[in-house]
């Protein structure tokens, strides 16, 4: 909730584009739960001031493999603030 206070203040008051990146909740879910703290994030979204994205993780195909290598989760974001 932290983080959302922060992003959409900073994208509604101040007019600072940004990407959001889920774990657990997708676009719909999120946007719904954020309403009642008075963002509309659907807006925001239309006027191309903010993106959402989901990373989407399968629990069932994790395993520890010892150190984690965030490329992918880079990648995915520049693509994100690209298309932004």
């Amino acid at each position: 909730m932290l983080a959302m206070e922060f992003f959409a203040c900073g994208t509604a008051e101040f007019g600072e584009p940004g990407v959001f990146m889920m774990v657990e909740e997708n676009a719909a879910e999120l946007t719904a739960n954020v309403r009642s703290l008075g963002f509309d994030l659907d807006r925001l979204v239309t006027q191309k001031k903010i993106a959402l994205d989901r990373v989407h993780i399968d629990h069932r195909e994790m395993e520890e493999a010892g150190e984690y290598d965030l490329k992918r989760l880079l990648i995915w974001l520049r693509h994100a603030f690209e298309q932004a």
